[in-house]
């Protein structure tokens, strides 16, 4: 059967293609990037990027609905059967995996919580709202239980984003200061221990000498 035209002959995966348009975008932000651009990043024809994404826009609300979604299913999902600190150490561990893997998202994410672009200030602003409360609501259990000073939870909440936003955000920064990629696998381990640290602290919960 003849392909339609524009239509890759070897499609690239929509994860590929959705990770290097947020390369892109990160980088160049909402109006400096191009379709053009994105196309070349991912190594296809710019008729190719349109026949999956008929606008910039609709590319860029896909990444930033795929990157906001997929960690707020991971908060969601953070739970199992431990107690209040083994959620937390978990609900860390969980976000420092992701965007270890994701090397541009929490770039795209701050900036576009800080530009209010079209995500934030349109359809994906109850996303991103959704997504602050169950943290919030998190932290509020942990304060019913006794297990954490009282406070209010959101500003505990926003605290804690910025923790994990910034070091992969200013990656080329962090990274400087480690000596190495701070996506490389040890440098992942090594930094969800930190968060751990470092969220046990902000928190207000005990710290134990070992973390496993």
């Amino acid at each position: 059967m003849a392909r339609r035209p524009g239509r890759p002959k070897n499609p690239i995966p929509r994860e590929v293609l959705l990770d290097r348009a947020a390369e892109v975008f990160a980088d160049e932000g909402f109006g400096g990037a191009s379709m053009g651009s994105i196309a070349r990043r991912c190594d296809l024809q710019k008729s190719s990027l349109f026949h999956r994404f008929a606008t910039k826009e609709a590319l860029y609300l896909e990444v930033l609905d795929t990157y906001i979604g997929e960690l707020g299913r991971l908060v969601l999902a953070t739970g199992g059967t431990g107690g209040f600190v083994e959620k937390l150490d978990e609900l860390g561990d969980v976000v420092t995996d992701y965007l270890g893997a994701h090397p541009r998202a929490a770039r795209l994410i701050l900036r576009e919580l800080m530009d209010q672009g079209p995500y934030a200030s349109g359809a994906g602003a109850e996303a991103v709202r959704r997504t602050l409360q169950l943290v919030s609501a998190f932290m509020s259990s942990g304060m019913d239980q006794g297990l954490v000073p009282r406070q209010e939870p959101m500003h505990l909440t926003m605290s804690i984003c910025g923790l994990h936003l910034v070091w992969f955000a200013t990656h080329e920064i962090s990274g400087e200061l480690v000596g190495g990629s701070v996506f490389d696998a040890e440098a992942i381990a090594a930094r969800k221990l930190s968060v751990r640290l470092h969220v046990r602290r902000l928190v207000g919960v005990a710290i134990v000498r070992s973390v496993d």
